[in-house]
């Protein structure tokens, strides 16, 4: 497991201080053998089943966890998709941890998936934001990716991303597009020289680094000079940026007759950029959103508010 996700599950169990289970250890005499067993109590889409692995591994190399599915599975309401042997103080002190990870991020995989079906006949595609739980971004994100979504930008060095208070200090939108233009060549001389650490395989944008990896050292240096997105909130901001050239155009919360207006406008470039729509994006709306005709939909909410699925421990 990638070192920074151990670190995760070795704090979430120091955190619940598995050392001193005080009612384990006044009812068991630490002998006592059993297993238990994961039951979902709805239909979901599963992630988090390799954290559940590290912490059964850490509160005892001696449990035994065998999986019948695994993360990016469709599991039925009702299925017995994972057990657990051991000495049940160890099964016990690991139980909530466990379950914690799973629920949360089986949570974010089902929510994506919602999304994904719900624009399935259209070409958009439903992508997360940095809109994270801090310290689990890496987690959630994989978790979108087991729902069927795509990952946007991982961290502030994965790309440029001129946001409306960028916009608002450098005194217009295309004056902050020149300027990370002319950031970006300082890349292209030194790229051909770098070669990237891989993150986690996580599926990204087709298009904006790689589909499988991102090819970044842990520093921050690219292999290759990062793409160029700018946010627009209205038609004239959508102009601009057009004028200046950017490699994807984010539309950030308009109307759905801006948003047509603005694929229009884009349609009509040389060379068009990617265009994203953000900003008030919910099941009941992003169908409409995605008819628009734009490419990318970035939905915080996949992070930042999925609820936890209903999965249940058994310890028999």
């Amino acid at each position: 497991m990638n070192p920074s996700l151990s670190q995760i599950v070795s704090l979430a169990l120091k955190e619940d201080v598995i050392t001193n289970d005080i009612t384990s250890l006044a009812i068991f005499d630490g002998k006592k053998t059993g297993r238990g067993v994961f039951l979902a109590k709805q239909d979901l889409i599963l992630s988090g089943i390799n954290m559940v692995r590290e912490v059964f591994h850490q509160v005892s190399p001696s449990l035994r966890l065998e999986t019948s599915a695994k993360d990016g599975d469709f599991i039925k309401k009702g299925k017995v998709f994972g057990k657990v042997r051991g000495k049940v103080t160890d099964i016990l002190r690991a139980e909530r941890v466990a379950l914690n990870f799973l629920q949360q991020l089986s949570g974010v995989a089902t929510l994506t998936f919602r999304f994904v079906e719900t624009i399935k006949p259209y070409r958009a595609r439903i992508l997360d934001t940095r809109k994270t739980v801090p310290g689990l971004r890496m987690l959630q994100k994989q978790a979108v990716a087991h729902g069927g979504g795509q990952n946007h930008r991982l961290n502030l060095s994965d790309m440029y991303l001129i946001k409306d208070n960028h916009i608002a200090a450098c005194g217009g939108i295309g004056a902050a597009i020149d300027k990370a233009k002319a950031h970006r060549t300082k890349f292209n001389s030194r790229t051909a020289a770098l070669r990237g650490r891989l993150h986690p395989a996580l599926p990204v944008e087709e298009g904006s680094m790689s589909r499988c990896q991102w090819q970044i050292k842990a520093s921050g240096e690219h292999t290759r000079a990062p793409m160029i997105e700018a946010e627009a909130k209205n038609i004239k901001e959508v102009r601009e940026a057009l004028k200046h050239g950017v490699d994807i155009l984010l539309l950030d919360n308009m109307g759905l007759a801006q948003i047509r207006k603005a694929v229009s406008l884009a349609r009509a470039q040389q060379a068009a950029p990617l265009l994203e729509i953000s900003g008030g994006v919910n099941l009941h709306n992003v169908r409409k959103y995605a008819a628009t005709g734009v490419s990318r939909i970035s939905v915080g909410a996949l992070t930042h508010s999925a609820p936890s699925v209903d999965i249940s421990f058994e310890v028999m």
